[in-house]
């Protein structure tokens, strides 16, 4: 009997432990404060970077999911006005000086964007998912560990900035052809050996950076964008 009355005490015991560090875990685990969320809700921007993040906070992906219950958004603020048919669509998001190594399929979910940094991680691959991101007009991918691009990029045609410096790019895939309005490309500090004469098809590119790369020529078919041109070793300046 004085067996069983003390077990009960330690079992109880342990039940509140386990309950405190599944409380305490959850907490740890919220990486972006419910204010800033609440927001990003009604700004449509949301900045998380030097942040330390690993992979792109749930917390952020849900609040975007389209089948997201009202009592989910109540879990940021009880208000109406943090109701869904409140909340705007995303156009800015700035995850940059982190640690985050992909980027989840989720990120198809925020088709609003038109700004996307994601510099100073350590990327090895892209998501297909990107190709989703249509409106995207500033694409931001600098510093990170890129050997490839996935072909879904194409896609993106209203793109008129995309930084790709600093990566371990070997090529540009002819999909970037299809950039009509890019203005600026920005390509230096890889191992790129040939640029692509589908260049030809960005006629308003106005800034070309590609040094410290592995080329040894650049394409004719620069001659043909802008005839002033400037250009400097292999920097170029469109004007």
């Amino acid at each position: 009997a004085v067996e069983t009355t003390l077990r009960v005490p330690v079992l109880e015991m342990r039940r509140s432990l386990r309950k405190w560090a599944d409380k305490d875990h959850s907490v740890q685990d919220r990486s972006v404060p419910d204010a800033l969320l609440r927001q990003a809700s009604k700004s449509g921007e949301l900045n998380l970077s030097n942040r330390g993040l690993e992979k792109v906070p749930d917390e952020v992906l849900r609040l975007q999911e389209p089948s997201q219950s009202d009592d989910a958004y109540d879990t940021i603020d009880g208000g109406d006005e943090n109701q869904w048919w409140n909340q705007k669509d995303w156009t800015k998001l700035i995850l940059a000086s982190n640690r985050i190594a992909q980027i989840p399929e989720g990120i198809a979910q925020f088709a609003a964007l038109q700004v996307l940094d994601l510099h100073d991680n350590q990327l090895v691959l892209l998501s297909s998912a990107i190709g989703e991101l249509r409106e995207l007009r500033r694409l931001i991918l600098s510093h990170n560990q890129l050997a490839e691009l996935p072909e879904q990029m194409s896609s993106l045609v209203n793109l008129v900035l995309l930084h790709l410096e600093h990566n371990k790019l070997t090529k540009l895939g002819e999909f970037i052809q299809t950039f009509e309005h890019l203005e600026d490309l920005d390509v230096s500090h890889n191992q790129v050996s040939e640029v692509s004469e589908a260049l030809e098809c960005m006629t308003r590119l106005r800034k070309l950076a590609v040094s410290h790369n592995k080329l040894s020529t650049l394409p004719s078919t620069l001659a043909n964008l802008k005839s002033d041109e400037f250009c400097l070793g292999m920097v170029c300046m469109l004007s």
